[in-house]
């Protein structure tokens, strides 16, 4: 495509830009999974590249120079001009890649940062070998620390600005020993993750005293729910759409999270949920049960609490838990004080709290069946994302 004739680049430019004619990147078009970088660069001989037309320049050079903030600019911008260039790509993918080309603390992008970070940056696919290899480890220098977000037993989230971007920063209480090894198998796992439903990570420090991950603006579930805050019926049917199809992946990737619960499912202001904390997560080999035991959470299915084998449809019937608060505001353990009356309760005896009336016949049989104590009945996510889409295309219909 030629340039538009009232378009004319700087002598030293123009030179510049004759290199910038295309970006390699794998069969996974525009895989920004993370801050990759020139360390991790594809060398698979099925890679293909992505032309960079004389349009995209001259809209790039545009966007730059008319910038009045030495290089900076809002998210919504800087999404507006990568998606013009590319067209598979994320909000979240949008604002990774602005955080790897911008190699300082202030945030600011030039022109050529802008080319040069574009073509040092490895597109290659999620899924491959040398995806493992990348550094993920971010200078604590780097981060800084904003607002408090949640504390627990091991370490307390922050909001917090890292190379120019808002992020979620997890800082231990104290990185040693059995924390530090569940830490760095949840940074294992992260790294490897990528779809729209699951939180995505940034880095971790080099002594692993924090792990920073996108930053979700709505907050979680729980603290939504004593807020006071209302979902309509839709709302919901979609927010747990959204979760199931994170499970789906999470499963189809042979990762169970083994902690679904309100707290770990984020919901932005546009109503996008993620699956969040995976420091309980493991990972299991297809078609064999699991036989490792963590802490149980008291959201954990039966098979769980008993120490008898198990596999992914312990988070099937998380969900169902999760699914019964959301429609009725409450606590589904309340009168149950001690672990050993939850597993009396839950594990042995088999007893659930009732769903209410006014909750649709084929929604209360989703979530019945989901918490059946036979892990075996257990719709699986896909037959979960199914029903779901069902409900919501009929209530859809009845409005």
């Amino acid at each position: 495509m030629e340039l538009e004739s009232t378009t004319v680049f700087p002598e030293e430019l123009s030179t510049y830009l004759q290199d910038f004619d295309s970006i390699e990147y794998g069969s996974y078009s525009l895989s920004f999974d993370s801050c990759q970088t020139v360390q991790a660069l594809s060398t698979s001989s099925s890679s293909s590249s992505i032309d960079l037309s004389d349009d995209f320049k001259t809209k790039a050079f545009q966007f730059f120079s008319s910038q009045e903030k030495s290089g900076i600019f809002d998210e919504v911008e800087w999404f507006d001009l990568l998606r013009s260039a590319f067209g598979n790509i994320t909000l979240a993918e949008s604002n990774l890649i602005y955080a790897e080309i911008s190699n300082n603390v202030s945030g600011a992008i030039s022109f050529e940062e802008f080319f040069i970070g574009l073509q040092r940056l490895s597109l290659d696919g999620y899924s491959s070998p040398e995806r493992r290899e990348v550094d993920w480890n971010i200078s604590s220098s780097e981060i800084i620390i904003e607002e408090e977000l949640g504390a627990g037993t091991f370490g307390t989230v922050y909001r917090c600005q890292w190379r120019g971007i808002t992020a979620a920063c997890k800082k231990l209480n104290e990185p040693e020993g059995e924390e530090v090894a569940d830490l760095l198998r949840e940074i294992e796992i992260l790294s490897q993750l990528r779809h729209p439903n699951v939180i995505s990570f940034l880095g971790s420090s080099s002594n692993h005293e924090y792990v920073l991950t996108e930053f979700v603006d709505g907050g979680n579930l729980e603290d939504a729910l004593k807020s006071n805050i209302q979902f309509d019926e839709l709302a919901i049917l979609d927010i747990l759409r959204q979760v199931a199809c994170g499970l789906e992946y999470l499963h189809s990737n042979n990762i169970v999270h083994r902690d679904i619960k309100l707290a770990n499912i984020l919901v932005s202001k546009e109503r996008q949920a993620k699956i969040c904390d995976f420091g309980l997560s493991c990972t299991k080999t297809p078609g064999m049960d699991i036989l490792e035991h963590a802490d149980t959470p008291i959201w954990g299915a039966p098979e769980m609490m008993l120490k008898e084998p198990y596999d992914e449809s312990v988070d099937i019937f998380s969900f169902s838990l999760c699914s019964w608060e959301l429609i009725t505001h409450q606590n589904p353990f309340e009168g149950i004080e001690t672990t050993e009356q939850l597993i009396e309760e839950m594990a042995i005896q088999g007893n659930r709290p009732a769903i209410p009336d006014h909750v649709r016949p084929e929604f209360s049989e989703l979530i019945s069946m989901g918490w059946d104590s036979d892990r075996k009945k257990r719709p699986d996510s896909s037959q979960v994302i199914l029903t779901l889409e069902y409900l919501i295309s009929t209530t859809c219909n009845n409005h």
